[in-house]
């Protein structure tokens, strides 16, 4: 699926109680977060778990946080995200191939298959055809890919995020995807 929304819509927040409630359910679940850093997200979860206003969390201390987790690793939920949520936040440029990669690598590594991914958001995916060339073919082809690559090769459901008025995700079409 994707979901379109122009910046500051909330999805992060979707993308977040997304992956929150696919895990709780039992799915192995991928968070993956390009703009936002893996503690902002994971302060996301545990306002949702705990039913706070993330904006009350949002200054919390590494001390804080790690207080937060203690308080939900008491509870069965917790236990459930640690074992069907991953949140990862890629520290480089990343293609579809190098998701791909890094499936494979917890898949061997964890015995982590991953049922569902959270893309947050397509517009931060490098492409790997020329997109200065031709934009709109390149944006294409990684929207393919993630359809080809990932969904139906892994036979994961896939969310994308994208973001409406930001250049870099502006032309795909929603035929290639769905």
């Amino acid at each position: 699926g994707i979901f379109s929304a122009r910046q500051g819509a909330g999805k992060t927040t979707f993308g977040t109680v997304v992956a929150h409630n696919t895990a709780l359910n039992g799915y192995k679940t991928i968070q993956l977060v390009f703009e936002d850093e893996v503690e902002s997200v994971i302060r996301q979860h545990i306002a949702i778990e705990t039913a706070t206003n993330r904006k009350l969390l949002k200054g919390m201390t590494e001390e804080k946080i790690e207080s937060g987790l203690d308080y939900l690793k008491n509870k069965n939920s917790f236990k459930f995200l640690n074992e069907n949520l991953i949140v990862w936040h890629p520290q480089n440029e990343t293609t579809v191939e190098d998701i791909e990669q890094f499936i494979i690598n917890i898949s061997n590594r964890y015995d982590f298959k991953a049922e569902v991914l959270i893309i947050d958001y397509f517009g931060c995916i490098k492409h790997t055809t020329n997109p200065v060339k031709d934009k709109t073919t390149a944006e294409e082809q990684a929207m393919k890919k993630i359809k080809r690559i990932i969904a139906h090769k892994y036979n994961m459901a896939v969310w994308v995020l994208y973001q409406k008025n930001r250049l870099g995700a502006s032309n795909v079409s929603r035929e290639n995807y769905d």
